[in-house]
């Protein structure tokens, strides 16, 4: 466990985690974050930040499924001639 990570990894985790950008825009079932590991011998790691991180997806997903609608409304609002102003306050979804 955490001895064996303190003797062979000098305290760090041998874990890589790699995202998008903020706001990059991608298709449906694409990774937007994903977390490997350096080190055969130390699998839990891994297991156990996955396990934490997919805490963030509800959030990313909610965000990601807002997106269409959220355009389409802006999209009505400057046709009608509303503009921008009222944008924030037309949808509310809290997940």
């Amino acid at each position: 466990g955490w001895e064996y990570v303190i003797k062979q990894h000098e305290d760090r985790l041998p874990i890589f985690n790699e995202a998008l950008l903020k706001g990059t825009i991608v298709p449906i079932k694409q990774a937007r974050f994903t977390v490997g590991n350096i080190d055969p011998q130390c699998n839990w790691p891994t297991n156990y930040l996955e396990s934490l991180l997919t805490q963030i997806w509800f959030p990313i997903t909610v965000c990601s499924q807002n997106r269409a609608p959220k355009n389409a409304i802006l999209q009505y609002l400057q046709e009608i001639v509303m503009g921008e102003a009222s944008y924030k306050f037309k949808l509310y979804d809290f997940g």
